[in-house]
């Protein structure tokens, strides 16, 4: 390289200067300050309301669950547990007479089954039916005899009950109550004779009863069963009886003889007693 004269060195310097000046002064700004970055937002599933934050909260709930209410209890009487049912059950035995007195009457107990319906707090209807029949015969036969049958006395009682009870009072487990009722029954018998030309002998009678009784109508609710119930009355009334024998007549076998006999009463008898369930039959009803 060749070299510059030392005279021209100068000028260089001053021209360098020169347009060193000339030139406008600039000023580097000074760096900006780092912007701190959000933390990127977790994606919120469609329809879900709000915000979601990186905290996460855990709470712990004690339910305490009340006692259970007591059962409001029964005040209800029993009888107020049958009004508007229908009881089915027994009324009783109901005798009606067979025959006259002079030939050995008898009396035949027919059972009384029936309806009882309350059509409120204080009235109801008693419907009963009683029935019986009996029939039969005797069949006789051997070696060398001939076969004979001789036929049994045929009967057939029936009866009937009607009555209105009305409640008066009532307690917890009984009511008091008073019925007006009438009931009539009617038996008869055949007897076939053994021996030919003979008439048949016969048996018939009838009771008629117009009055009624007062008592208890005892319930069970002491025990869980209000449902059943039990009759304890005693009765005043009129009673008419009667009845009648047809027989053949000793020595004219084919004719026969005619005895009747008629009663009436009035006065109180016994009904239904509670103890009865102890040694007989007891008027006992169940309502469904």
């Amino acid at each position: 390289m060749a070299r510059l004269p030392l005279v021209l060195l100068p000028l260089s310097v001053l021209a360098f200067a020169s347009s060193a000046l000339a030139q406008p002064a600039t000023t580097e700004a000074p760096a900006p300050a780092p912007t701190p970055t959000a933390p990127a937002e977790k994606p919120v599933a469609a329809g879900a309301a709000g915000t979601t934050t990186s905290a996460t909260v855990t709470t712990s709930a004690t339910t305490t669950t009340p006692p259970a209410a007591a059962a409001p209890a029964d005040t209800g009487t029993d009888f107020s547990k049958i009004v508007k049912t229908i009881g089915v059950g027994y009324f009783g035995q109901f005798d009606v007479p067979l025959g006259d007195p002079n030939t050995g009457t008898r009396t035949v107990g027919t059972q009384l089954i029936g309806v009882r319906y309350f059509f409120s707090d204080r009235a109801g209807i008693d419907l009963g039916v009683g029935m019986g029949v009996v029939t039969g015969s005797d069949k006789t036969e051997g070696a060398g005899t001939a076969s004979t049958t001789i036929d049994r006395p045929s009967s057939l009682a029936m009866s009937f009950k009607a009555g209105v009870p009305i409640v008066m009072f009532s307690s917890q487990h009984y009511s008091f109550f008073f019925e007006p009722m009438a009931l009539l029954g009617f038996a008869g018998e055949t007897r076939k004779p053994t021996t030919a030309n003979t008439a048949n002998t016969k048996h018939n009678g009838s009771r008629f009863f117009l009055g009624g009784n007062a008592g208890a109508l005892i319930q069970f609710g002491f025990i869980g069963i209000p449902q059943l119930t039990l009759d304890a009355t005693i009765g005043l009334g009129l009673d008419v009886q009667g009845g009648k024998t047809e027989e053949p007549i000793p020595g004219s076998p084919s004719l026969v003889s005619k005895r009747s006999f008629s009663q009436t009463a009035f006065g109180t008898l016994t009904s239904h007693q509670p103890w009865n369930i102890f040694h007989t039959n007891v008027a006992a009803i169940y309502h469904f």
